[in-house]
């Protein structure tokens, strides 16, 4: 029995770095991307079907994972090969976004400097301004580093609670 690897710790200069790379969350092709790769588990197949009804990102992982299954020979089954029945002859069809700008960039972008700050934190740095000037906190690297306002950073970061629920 081999041993678990232990967990890999960042270094504060490569989360730095990749702040300094920019996050940019507008290509939804990347998203569905990795997100699909997460989805390739035919347990999650009928929660994928019933989710890809309403939502068009969902489709769109939906499709990934049946294209990319049937470029590497492997078998769709089970709700999902019955779902891309129904699309292919036109039974089911894309569900159509809501009206207004697509809000999953910005649920990207919120949801990868959580993880950024809590990172920081972990390596040493106080998560929030406080009145001691020795060091900077890790709303502020990240706030300078993406230029975003510190404030902004700050409510992505207390609203970390209810966006896990």
């Amino acid at each position: 029995m081999s041993k678990p690897h232990p967990p890999v710790q960042p270094d504060e200069a490569k989360l730095l770095e990749l702040l300094d790379a920019g996050l940019t969350f507008t290509n939804r092709t990347d998203l569905v991307r990795l997100t699909a790769s997460t989805l390739d588990d035919p347990h999650d197949w009928p929660l994928l079907v019933v989710a890809a009804e309403v939502d068009p990102l969902m489709w769109d992982m939906a499709v990934r994972i049946v294209r990319e299954r049937r470029r590497h020979g492997l078998a769709v089954e089970g709700p999902l090969l019955e779902w891309a029945l129904d699309g292919f002859v036109g039974i089911r069809t894309r569900p159509c976004g809501r009206p207004g700008p697509d809000p999953l960039p910005k649920v990207a972008r919120d949801a990868v400097i959580r993880v950024i700050v809590q990172l920081l934190c972990n390596l040493g740095h106080r998560p929030a301004h406080t009145s001691k000037p020795e060091g900077r906190s890790a709303l502020h690297l990240v706030a300078e580093r993406l230029n975003l306002s510190y404030l902004t950073v700050r409510r992505i970061w207390a609203n970390r609670r209810s966006e896990s629920r």
